[in-house]
């Protein structure tokens, strides 16, 4: 249970019986030696489906896909939006995951849900209205931003080709580096430091329940990173078989996949 974030204790018992099974998976991953993967996520729901799951999380995400709203009035057309985007993530995650990565998704819809909370109040009020016009920084570097979720997004693809045992480590070092990236983006902007710190903390948010729970030791802090080594690299030319994901759902749904093999 110490891995378990402080927020997660106060979830039903049944939530916290999804989180604690993907825990142990995810110790039990980095002791397993290699072996191949996994059946597809395509026996389950087939491609266009899958397509469309993609898209969908990717516009929930928002980087890159949305503005962020910038005033109340915005947020209530984003939020009905996004509401509508959770039902119809939940009924991909039901129809086309099973096992760990059923738990998985789980876990990063409630995080996704927390996280957009901030951006759906219910009355405008002054530290609302303050909220809201800090996100125009946001949607300067928009397009800066999302070149670093997509490297990631590919990152992970790359990743499924590294030892069962090392490939969720890969995951969660590669996750600070997005961080990094994020960060070195907000930096180019003038005046844009609590902005940065309000994406920085909406990132965090969806990501971190995962990575308390499966980095363990692998964390910023520490040079756990540093000693792993540099994770399978990205092709320069794609073959037939690469695809390009536009949210990181996916791909990391074939890794666990693979781990559950």
């Amino acid at each position: 249970m110490k891995h378990l974030p402080i927020i997660l204790l106060s979830l039903s018992t049944n939530y916290l019986s999804i989180i604690i099974n993907i825990d142990c998976l995810a110790v039990n991953s980095r002791s397993s030696p290699s072996r191949s993967s996994s059946t597809s996520l395509t026996t389950k729901c087939p491609q266009s489906i899958l397509d469309s799951y993609d898209q969908d999380m990717a516009r929930l995400m928002t980087i890159g896909q949305r503005i962020w709203p910038e005033s109340f009035q915005e947020s209530k057309t984003f939020c009905v939006e996004s509401r509508h985007l959770f039902d119809k993530i939940t009924n991909y995650k039901n129809r086309c995951s099973t096992g760990t990565a059923k738990q998985f998704t789980s876990v990063i819809i409630y995080s996704i849900q927390r996280a957009h909370k901030t951006y759906c109040p219910n009355k405008a009020t002054k530290k609302a209205m303050n909220f809201f016009r800090l996100q125009s920084c946001t949607n300067r570097v928009t397009n800066q931003t999302a070149r670093c979720l997509n490297h990631y997004n590919e990152q992970l693809q790359a990743i499924k080709r590294a030892p069962i045992p090392k490939q969720i480590p890969h995951v969660c070092c590669q996750y600070f580096e997005m961080l990094k990236c994020f960060e070195k983006e907000y930096e180019k902007l003038p005046n844009c430091s609590d902005s940065a710190e309000i994406f920085l903390n909406f990132v965090r948010q969806i990501f971190d329940d995962i990575v308390n729970l499966s980095c363990q030791d692998y964390t910023e802090s520490s040079d756990r990173c540093d000693h792993l080594g540099q994770p399978p690299s990205i092709p320069m030319i794609k073959d037939k078989n690469w695809k390009h994901f536009k949210s990181f759902i996916l791909p990391l749904v074939d890794i666990w996949n693979n781990i559950d093999g």
